[in-house]
């Protein structure tokens, strides 16, 4: 059988077995090659990945990032986007707030520059944000006054029974080990905590029409490709009990909308966005499907001891929702500087106000 991997593993040398870590399959074919890379099918669950290295993967959220200037990866301008992320993360959240949720403690991970967090504090919610990226938690953080922290979303530092509500947006095809980072996230939440995610539909018509020229298809991104019926079932498996699927509209300014047409459209996209200003139109909001898709869902079960933990985010401090990686005791911050394990003494280190748990 040769070598068997899991998927998503760094992919080099011909004599493999590729093992979907979501169903165990080794029913796998290379559905699109990419410029260097492979999307690769499970062919029993559905699921796609790329065949980039994952920590590598994992690097290139810098500042340049959110700044790429027409790199391969990343944003033109992140911040450019601001009335349409504005826009859009308000109709989300007023959509969980008509339905589940009306207010409490939410946990942004992948907060990026920290729009989200911005809407969910001016609807007069506890926020707390967090990224991978130390660049996008401290500018979040100084940017919004937001309470941010680095970490690996896989080892959430962040003690049981605390979030009313976790957002995961445009995040979970970006990261290495989805399953991990769904079994640590439902600790994290309440017994009646409500879980969002937005990501990609491989299966959405958009993905069907344009094949991999589809412009969610980013490997060095974008490591893992869901559709509306495997991330049901993942989160099932999991322990979550999903409330609602359904697909995503975005609300977005119209030069933002030309702007991601450019890969298409090429010259074209410049022309019309010129003609927009002419007319004062560049930043009209307008709905569009952008191949997107939405899920809710809430743990499935909690113990009785769990449930008595539970806590009211307004009796939280910020350093009081830690936990230490190591010996999963509670931290507290010892000086600005330091924050400290009083367990096992270990020490994570604060950076502008910023706690940092990468290892």
């Amino acid at each position: 059988m040769g070598l068997v991997l899991e998927v998503g593993d760094n992919i080099s040398h011909k004599s493999y077995k590729l093992k979907c870590e979501f169903c165990n399959s080794i029913n796998i074919n290379i559905k699109y090659q990419i410029k260097n890379d492979n999307i690769f099918e499970c062919k029993n669950c559905g699921i796609l990945f790329s065949s980039f290295n994952k920590k590598k993967s994992q690097k290139i959220y810098s500042e340049n990032y959110y700044l790429s200037n027409n790199r391969k990866d990343g944003y033109n301008d992140y911040n450019g986007m601001y009335k349409s992320h504005k826009s859009t993360f308000l109709k989300r959240l007023e959509f969980i707030e008509n339905n589940y949720k009306k207010e409490g403690l939410v946990f942004d991970f992948g907060c990026a520059l920290g729009h989200f967090c911005e809407v969910a504090k001016e609807k007069n919610w506890i926020v707390i944000g967090s990224d991978l990226a130390t660049y996008a938690a401290k500018y979040t953080k100084n940017k919004y006054d937001i309470n941010t922290f680095i970490c690996d979303i896989t080892h959430p530092p962040v003690t049981n029974n605390i979030a009313d509500l976790i957002c995961l947006y445009d995040l979970i095809e970006h990261i290495p080990h989805p399953k991990k980072s769904l079994l640590a996230l439902k600790n994290i939440l309440k017994n009646d905590g409500i879980l969002h995610i937005v990501t990609p539909d491989s299966n959405s018509f958009s993905a069907k029409i344009l094949g991999a020229r589809w412009f969610h298809y980013k490997p060095q991104e974008h490591l893992f490709y869901f559709n509306k019926h495997n991330l049901t079932n993942l989160l099932r498996q999991t322990g979550f009990e999903v409330l609602k699927v359904y697909s995503n509209f975005s609300y977005m300014a119209l030069d933002d909308i030309f702007i991601r047409l450019s890969f298409y459209l090429g010259p074209i996209s410049k022309f019309i966005i010129y003609i927009l200003s002419l007319f004062n139109m560049k930043k009209v909001v307008v709905p569009i499907y952008v191949g997107n898709f939405e899920i809710i869902a809430k743990p499935k079960y909690f113990s009785k001891s769990e449930l008595k933990n539970s806590l009211s985010p307004k009796l939280i401090n910020f350093d009081e929702i830690f936990n230490c990686l190591n010996c999963d005791h509670g931290l507290k911050i010892e000086s600005e500087k330091i924050i400290k394990c009083n367990n096992c003494l270990i020490e994570y280190v604060i950076d502008d106000g910023v706690p940092n748990f990468i290892i």
